[in-house]
């Protein structure tokens, strides 16, 4: 039985694979390949991408972050706990669907590479599966960049913009990771590529698949603008972390997308200079395609730093951030007050029948 782990980068299509693969689950595990659902059902929160995978290999160790705790993984106990759950579905799973093939992603993986879980997931997977393969999409350093970006954004961060790309670069782009997983992987087991064409053809290539069933009609993963990215960073400075409302990040996802905003010509070099120091041991050690070789070496240059004001992100008045942090504590006071009369009425319906029985007593 062979295993891929799909580990990201971020915004290199990662979302429309897992909406994809989701999809079509059952089609393709009739055709031997299974995507699982240990690691991606959490109570009433299923995801697309396997989440918990990467809480199973983490258990224990270190501090939850703010989505574990969100999901209730807030003790070490609890993550121990959640550790052998997810093993035991997943055992169970590939005893019942006995697939040829399994594949398991998320982007997080990339981004929180930290050396005791690579090397538990190592463990993990070897120890259930003949053939490990880890994959790895990477694309343009400032493209990516800007994305963290976006993604720390959504996420409730709030540091300023400059804050946060120098946070973004403290440990290099590609190289750093990468090497962490290629500490406790076989050269041939860690597939990077460059991602430059549909990313579900892609996979289904590196999975030795044709596709089945049909795409996702929207799986809207689209970046900020530049309005976007200003107003949302300045609301977030408002609340501490993991206090912001979770209705303000859906109203940005669904009002604020568009034309991804630029990066400022000043960040813009920053990047490319630490991208430039990792350029040589990215061709030496982890790209093997000639294609991808050449993009990377011949192709991929800085970006046209001269952006139009109104792409770069905004720089946002006290007095607009004060507006719109009123408009959300409203708004949140409004969801909360619609909640508990929604949490009445159901009190209300579940008496009901204890009310009309004692009234139907006979009096003695």
């Amino acid at each position: 039985m062979k295993v891929a782990l799909h580990i990201g980068t971020p915004k290199t299509g990662t979302s429309a694979v897992q909406a994809f693969f989701d999809q079509n689950s059952e089609a393709y595990s009739e055709a031997g390949l299974l995507y699982p659902t240990a690691g991606r059902v959490f109570g009433a929160k299923p995801s697309t991408r396997h989440l918990g995978f990467r809480f199973a290999m983490k258990g224990g160790n270190g501090k939850p972050n703010g989505m574990m705790r969100s999901l209730g993984l807030k003790g070490r106990a609890d993550r121990n706990r959640y550790a052998k759950v997810f093993a035991l579905e997943l055992d169970r799973e590939l005893q019942r669907r006995r697939p040829e093939k399994v594949l398991f992603s998320d982007e997080a993986l990339f981004l929180y590479s930290e050396e005791p879980m690579i090397e538990a997931a190592a463990a993990f997977l070897r120890g259930r599966f003949e053939e490990v393969r880890v994959l790895c999409h990477i694309r343009h350093p400032i493209d990516y960049v800007r994305s963290r970006m976006y993604q720390g954004a959504k996420n409730g961060a709030i540091r300023d913009f400059d804050a946060g790309i120098e946070r973004c670069l403290r440990n290099g782009l590609y190289v750093p990771a990468l090497s962490k997983w290629a500490r406790h992987f076989e050269p041939h087991e860690l597939e990077v590529s460059v991602m430059r064409s549909d990313t579900i053809v892609k996979m289904l290539k590196q999975m030795g698949q044709s596709e089945i069933g049909q795409r996702p009609k929207s799986a809207d993963n689209r970046s900020l603008t530049a309005q976007g990215i200003g107003l949302l960073l300045a609301l977030n400075k408002h609340y501490s972390k993991g206090t912001r409302p979770d209705f303000i990040r859906d109203a940005f996802a669904k009002s604020m997308t568009g034309k991804p905003f630029d990066l400022p010509p000043r960040d813009c070099a920053k990047v490319w200079n630490v991208f430039k120091e990792e350029r040589a041991q990215l061709l030496e050690k982890f790209l093997y395609d000639p294609e991808d070789i050449r993009l990377v070496s011949e192709d991929w240059r800085p970006l046209d730093t001269n952006s139009s004001p109104e792409d770069l992100p905004w720089e946002v008045d006290l007095a607009v951030r004060d507006l719109l942090v009123a408009m959300s504590e409203a708004a949140e006071k409004r969801r909360r007050r619609r909640a508990e009369a929604a949490k009445r009425k159901v009190f209300a319906f579940r008496m009901l029948p204890r009310v009309m029985g004692r009234s139907r007593k006979p009096k003695r």
